[in-house]
């Protein structure tokens, strides 16, 4: 398979990497053949409730390593078995595409794949956005004008996300980012697709993220604002208003009466 330009395939100490040219010595210097061993030796504790992930200080930035994990019910029993082989390749390969066609994205640097006994460990190790928060975050403190800059700046990177054709098969709260400067980031393009933008695509990613602020407000009622969802359309629908009511209509629709019973029983909690 062809590497996004800038980017160069190696194997060191058992592992198959992909990493960006001009960094890796000082990666692999540093240990990213091995992300679990890294993770383990320096987790970042300031960064628990997103994924399992270590700090690299590099003297070219400050790096996250990530452990490429499985969610739902089979996470809980394989929780970093993989059994595709190109996973982390794959992750690195659309976010580079997605950045290269103008989405907020981070920078990602390296896709280490690991071979063990039934299938695969992956890692992931990109530039860390110092500062940056979540939607989770940003709902529980951001008031006022804050919180719909917030809300404006996140609408428009899940805008620039769909103008470059990726469907983000995991959108949600904890994925949405603010960094220091308010522009809005979309991490975690683990086993997401990117082609031609499609309509079809863009609202089923909207679903999953309203059903993301759903799930927040059935665990913090004070968290959520009924006015979030409304902003968030209207940012997203730049002045389209048939895009506008369009989405409005989806929301409203979208009553995951399923999901609200599953939260009722247990009851979800947000890191």
């Amino acid at each position: 398979m062809e590497l996004p330009e800038g980017y160069v395939r190696t194997e060191r100490e058992g592992a198959r990497l992909v990493l960006r040219a001009g960094l890796e010595e000082a990666l692999l210097a540093a240990g990213v053949a091995d992300p679990a061993g890294l993770i383990a030796r320096q987790p970042a504790p300031d960064l628990k409730g997103r994924a399992s992930l270590a700090r690299l200080e590099l003297p070219e930035g400050t790096f996250l390593v990530r452990a490429l994990t499985r969610g739902g019910l089979l996470g809980k029993v394989v929780r970093s078995l993989s059994w595709e082989a190109g996973r982390a390749e794959g992750e690195l390969r659309v976010t580079a595409e997605a950045a290269a066609r103008g989405a907020a994205v981070p920078e990602v640097v390296a896709a280490v794949t690991r071979s063990v006994s039934g299938g695969f460990h992956h890692g992931l190790v990109s530039r860390e956005l110092k500062g940056a928060r979540d939607l989770v975050a940003v709902a529980r403190a951001a008031r006022g004008t804050e919180r719909r800059l917030a809300i404006r700046a996140s609408a428009e990177a899940v805008v620039a996300l769909h103008a470059a054709g990726v469907d983000h098969v995991d959108l949600n709260l904890k994925n949405v980012l603010l960094d220091r400067e308010g522009r809005g980031v979309v991490i975690d393009l683990d086993r997401c697709r990117i082609g031609e933008p499609k309509a079809t695509t863009a609202e089923a990613n909207l679903l999953r993220l309203l059903r993301s602020w759903t799930k927040l407000q059935t665990a913090e009622p004070q968290s959520v604002s009924p006015l979030d969802g409304v902003r968030f359309a209207r940012a997203y629908a730049k002045g389209d208003r048939v895009r506008f009511r369009r989405l409005v209509e989806l929301g409203r629709a979208a009553s995951f009466r399923l999901n609200r019973l599953r939260w009722a029983l247990f009851p979800p909690r947000f890191a």
